[in-house]
């Protein structure tokens, strides 16, 4: 149940219509909170004999009790952390004589059973605000009193507009919000090609250009600049901007009986090379240097 109705929400929250529904009964809630402030007036029994006073079966009402007087269809309920003082254990036997005051308009509903005699209580209790106890002989009263009747025994006017005015607050924003938020907006339809929707304030209306972006003839691809000053190069077998050399590979060339950059010499072994009356790395042989070698004519890697 409690999955169905958080989809609902969540799916009313992601639609603008349904951000204004959500908006609106906030807003109705906040009208009916406020138009439940009334005149609070109290109203007082005669003195009678408790008939049954029951305690309440829920466990987060362990301090609420059900009271019914004799000779009294009526039933009443109490909260007894509420009373000033505290009602002690021992007022019904010592104080069997009652005389309550209640409030008529705070009410509700009672199922209650006794669990040692079966007596059950069922039916609409009214919210007691003062009790005057007295003994057998109608004397000693004890007065037990809730703050509120404390303050005011005469009766108060419960304004309940604060809260409601709260609530309605906060359905408007939720309604306002349909048409602020980005999300909520219209967005423009793309129909045959163009965009439609209402141009926004300050800025001219769009009007497609169609031949903005029609297609151009296209130009002859110019050929790619010649060497040599604009003429056509003599030298044959010639590519650009690679070239090519009769018999010759670039970069990596190759030489009769070579390899680079790692050559291999008769009898040696490189880097590490032993060889008699010889010191390495800086090796002498005749006519050539390393790792710059001098060929006859020939230079590497220009040509």
């Amino acid at each position: 149940m409690y999955t169905l109705v958080f989809r609902l929400i969540r799916y009313l929250v992601s639609q603008r219509w349904g951000m204004i529904l959500l908006g609106s009964i906030v807003v109705i809630v906040g009208i009916i909170i406020g138009l439940t402030s009334r005149q609070v007036t109290y109203q007082t029994t005669q003195k009678a004999l408790v008939k049954h006073y029951l305690y309440s079966e829920s466990g987060d009402d362990k301090n609420r009790a059900y009271v019914q007087l004799d000779g009294d269809s009526a039933l009443y309920f109490l909260d007894e952390k509420d009373f000033t003082p505290a009602l002690s254990s021992s007022l019904l036997s010592d104080h069997p004589l009652w005389q309550v005051t209640f409030d008529p308009e705070d009410t509700t509903q009672i199922t209650a059973t006794a669990g040692n005699t079966g007596t059950h209580l069922d039916g609409t209790g009214a919210h007691v605000a003062q009790i005057v106890a007295y003994d057998e002989n109608s004397a000693d009263p004890k007065t037990y009193q809730t703050s509120g009747y404390a303050a005011n025994p005469h009766g108060s006017y419960q304004n309940n507009w604060l809260i409601g005015g709260g609530v309605m607050l906060l359905g408007l924003i939720l309604a306002s919000l349909a048409f602020i938020l980005p999300h909520y907006r219209k967005k423009p339809a793309l129909i045959g090609g163009q965009f439609t929707g209402t141009p926004v304030q300050g800025f001219p209306a769009y009007t497609p250009n169609p031949g903005a972006f029609s297609a151009q003839p296209q130009q002859p691809v110019a050929p790619y600049p010649f060497v040599n000053g604009g003429q056509p190069s003599s030298s044959p077998n010639q590519q650009y901007p690679n070239q090519q050399y009769p018999n010759q590979q670039y970069p990596n060339q190759q030489y009769p009986n070579q390899q680079y950059p790692n050559q291999q010499y008769p009898n040696q072994q490189y880097p590490n090379q032993q060889y008699p009356n010889q010191q390495y790395p800086n090796q002498q042989y005749p006519n050539q240097q390393y790792p710059n070698q001098q060929y006859p004519n020939q230079q590497y890697p220009n040509q």
